[in-house]
């Protein structure tokens, strides 16, 4: 009787523990009248005006990546300059060099010419004064040789120093070019209002440890928002995929489309993350387009975030 009675009240307590567990279950359900306060609170009748996407906002906060880019474009045009003074002064050097040979071609005629004169001379005089005058041919013969190998060796000289300018130029072009693909730290910016439009994932998730629910996060009121033209982009490589079925490709490259991202957070009255789902909150889902509206940051590391007090869907 007495094991019976145990029995009974195991039973009995069994089943008020699994009923305790069902109701908490059910209590971490959001208030249906609760999400439907904020969405009115946070929802946008209207689309506001001066919407940007994120590269834009982006480079506003930190207003590295366009100095950056005109810095490069300015060293292009400089080093395109430099290669036309170059191809310039080998031109010119040439034409000195064919004007030189041409000198030394008339000076040899010129020889030539006073060798016949000379040789018509003989003709009248005795034997020795002729032997005389075939020595002083020989000489000049020589000397012109002598002139010629000088000249070649002076171009040679003049073609081994434009080669070593030309390589000294690419290697400093190199080192230049080294010097502009150091990675930047990015630091945390000021806040700054803003209205972003994009689209809500498309693209590989670059944060796969710390957001495995990207773009949207579980029982939290955000998402990552996109840059339009990326995803674009990516559909049109033929790079799209299922969750969790990126490619070695996509995977590899992730990390590549981080600026292209920004995470939207909606808060309460307190400045906490709505502990609701955004999916439930405002009826969205992936790639839809939307509009929002609220204050902007990147924070340490280079993500950017958007704490969001309004969103407008395109329908």
């Amino acid at each position: 009787m007495p094991r019976l009675f145990f029995l009974i009240c195991l039973v009995t307590g069994a089943f008020t523990v699994a009923s305790f567990l069902g109701c908490g279950q059910s209590a971490k359900n959001i208030d249906p009248e609760l999400v439907a306060t904020h969405r009115t609170r946070l929802t946008l009748t209207e689309e506001p005006d001066g919407a940007q996407v994120v590269p834009e906002v982006r480079n506003a906060l930190l207003g590295i990546e366009e100095e950056h880019d005109s810095h490069e474009h300015d060293h292009g045009d400089h080093d395109e300059h430099a290669d036309h003074d170059d191809h310039d002064h080998e031109a010119d050097q040439d034409h000195a060099d064919h004007d030189d040979d041409e000198s030394d071609q008339d000076e040899a005629e010129d020889d030539e010419d006073d060798g016949d004169e000379d040789g018509d001379d003989e003709d009248e005089a005795d034997g020795d004064d002729g032997d005389e005058d075939e020595d002083d041919e020989d000489g000049d013969d020589d000397e012109d040789e002598e002139a010629d190998d000088d000249t070649e060796h002076a171009d040679h000289e003049d073609h081994a120093d434009h080669e070593h300018e030309g390589e000294h130029a690419h290697e400093h072009a190199d080192h230049e070019e080294h010097e502009h693909e150091e990675v930047v730290v990015v630091k945390a910016t000021k806040p700054m209002n803003v209205v972003l439009v994009g689209q809500i994932g498309g693209l590989t998730n670059p944060w796969q440890e710390t957001q495995p629910d990207f773009p949207f996060a579980r029982n939290e009121a955000s998402f990552f928002l996109s840059d339009p033209q990326s995803v674009a982009e990516n559909e049109e490589s033929g790079h799209v995929h299922a969750d969790g079925e990126e490619c070695a490709f996509c995977a590899a490259h992730a990390a590549d489309r981080s600026s292209m991202l920004a995470m939207v957070r909606f808060l309460d009255e307190k400045g906490n993350v709505l502990p609701m789902d955004a999916r439930q909150l405002f009826d969205v889902k992936e790639k839809d387009t939307v509009v929002v509206r609220g204050t902007a940051r990147v924070i340490e590391g280079g993500m950017m975030v958007v704490e969001a007090d309004g969103l407008y869907i395109r329908r």
